[in-house]
């Protein structure tokens, strides 16, 4: 699932892939032309994701990467479409510094760049663009690059995930 393109149509931008066709896609709003840019300009990487106590529910999305957020979050269509379970409810800071009570829900088998693992999620509102967060990547010993804009398997590690216990 490769080849992904960003554009903009009648003040809607559509996230095109080569495998998966025509996205929705709901960036943030920037204030700033180069704030949207920049928000624009993150990595994006399709993810599979399948309730784990529901096997038949599955979906395929374009999920923002952001190694400073801690863990996988979802707008909550996509929770109620997968018939995932509250968990527990918990208090989020976001990056202005706003906190928030937010509902965990699980439990949702993720699998991303050939890698797989099960975690919970974080349910925001219905159009929020789903994220990928460090939990995620650390679990599943993924790195982004940069330069490419993509996530890897990390070098050191190619073949399987490498758990650190230190």
């Amino acid at each position: 699932m490769a080849g992904l393109f960003l554009t903009k149509d009648c003040g809607k931008y559509i996230l095109y892939s080569m495998d998966l066709g025509e996205i929705p896609f709901y960036p943030r709003e920037g204030k700033r032309k180069r704030e949207r840019e920049f928000l624009m300009g993150k990595v994006i990487e399709p993810v599979k994701l399948t309730s784990l106590f529901n096997p038949h529910k599955s979906v395929v999305v374009e999920a923002v990467v952001d190694t400073g957020a801690t863990m996988m979050v979802l707008p909550r269509d996509i929770v109620s479409d997968l018939g995932l379970e509250k968990v527990e409810e918990v208090r989020v800071r976001y990056a202005n510094n706003q906190v928030d009570t937010k509902e965990i829900y699980g439990v949702v088998r993720l699998e991303i760049q050939g890698r797989v693992g099960n975690f919970d999620v974080l349910a925001e509102n219905e159009g929020v663009q789903p994220l990928v967060g460090q939990i995620v990547l650390e679990r599943l010993d993924l790195v982004v690059d940069p330069s490419a804009r993509k996530v890897v398997p990390n070098p050191r590690s190619p073949e399987m995930p490498m758990v650190e216990i230190l």
